[in-house]
């Protein structure tokens, strides 16, 4: 890794409602703990936000006029229950156009910055760390919601526009040195597995049926509303909603990851479809294969060399070694990346503590740049 890199990225949610931790207690624990291993802070998308695409359903789809509620959701009763149990919505007969007024994530995303920048004055965050924010990409945001592709396709317009809006915004506000977004692309992740929801690719008909394609096309619009000088990421995800307890995060994924050829490609055609600069990738791998060597080899053929590539290596259940011991096998085929969780913390078991999973990435940096160190 370049010097500037950061040995750790936090992939977006860290706190749960049951901890009871607000904006400040997220910035504050992780900048104390991990503020000389990162380069990027998230809020730790609290609130609504933990639901993550679901807050989308409550704060944008749901009373859209353009939009019919189908299932048995409502402002307050708002939550699902398992991926079986999400918001489902309609486009309303004659619609060929619909607009959203905003998302919602801008309008958090700068009440936090304000706490941020204040803790960066305080010197409790770090100077040079950036805010992070993320969306979720197209697909993730929408394919989980309507049953068909012409809606799908109505939708997706409608939520680029929105997110586009949304992105400027932030930017007009938040200094560009200070802001960093990621794209976080679950169902996009899917789709490319071949896991449809609700529908079949074949039914598009403006967007590719292929879903790497697909993805191309909505990341590559996403991207353009982001400015240069503000750090672009992707993080290729499988998935956290079903994380059982006592198990590791391989029981949350949609498909189990079967070696790190998707998230490589997905990186590697995403970051061109970008049409500029990514500066950070992350990819989540199989922690049943976590330490076997073919499980990495595709990393030999990643193609982003101006961006930071993050591994999520780390699991609660073996710690430091287990971490090490993966971090170890994954520098045969890469030699220079830095480590994260698979995905965020906002949907693990309430059997392990946050400030476990902080200060076990803080032990996991130190051990990291050690390694790096003897080498």
């Amino acid at each position: 890794m370049t010097a500037d890199s950061g040995v750790l990225l936090l992939v977006g949610s860290v706190a749960r409602p049951e901890d009871g931790w607000g904006v400040e207690e997220v910035f504050r624990h992780c900048a104390s703990a991990l503020g000389e291993y990162v380069t990027m802070l998230p809020d730790g998308e609290i609130g609504d936000r933990n639901q993550w695409i679901t807050y989308i359903a409550r704060h944008a789809y749901h009373e859209n006029p353009a939009l019919q509620t189908l299932s048995r959701h409502t402002y307050e009763e708002w939550k699902p229950k398992d991926y079986n149990d999400q918001w489902r919505f309609a486009v309303r007969d004659g619609v060929e156009e619909i607009y959203f007024e905003k998302i919602g994530y801008a309008g958090e995303a700068k009440a936090s910055y304000e706490v941020f920048r204040g803790l960066r004055d305080a010197g409790v965050i770090p100077a040079g760390i950036r805010f992070l924010v993320a969306y979720p990409g197209t697909e993730s945001a929408v394919r989980a919601f309507f049953g068909s592709a012409r809606e799908f396709e109505l939708v997706a317009r409608a939520y680029n526009d929105a997110v586009a809006r949304e992105i400027a915004d932030l930017a007009a506000v938040i200094p560009h040195e200070d802001l960093a977004i990621q794209f976080d692309l679950a169902r996009e992740t899917a789709a490319v597995e071949h896991v449809e929801f609700n529908f079949a690719d074949a039914d598009f008909e403006r967007l590719p049926h292929d879903a790497m394609e697909r993805y191309c096309v909505s990341v590559g619009e996403l991207a353009a509303a982001v400015p240069q000088d503000v750090w672009l990421g992707l993080h290729v995800c499988y998935g956290s909603l079903g994380h059982k307890a006592g198990e590791s995060p391989d029981s949350a994924h949609y498909v189990p990851i079967r070696d790190l050829r998707v998230g490589v490609e997905m990186v590697n055609r995403g970051a061109k479809a970008c049409g500029r600069s990514v500066e950070f990738v992350h990819m989540p791998i199989q922690f049943a294969r976590g330490e076997q060597d073919e499980h990495y080899a595709a990393l030999k053929g990643l193609d982003v060399p101006d961006a930071r590539v993050y591994l999520g290596l780390i699991d609660s259940r073996d710690g430091v070694g287990g971490a090490m011991r993966r971090y170890e096998v994954a520098r045969r085929h890469l030699s220079s990346f830095g480590l994260a969780t698979s995905c965020g913390w906002g949907r693990r078991p309430l059997d392990e503590s946050v400030q476990d999973l902080i200060d076990l990435e803080r032990d996991v940096a130190r051990g990291v740049t050690e390694a790096v160190a003897e080498a």
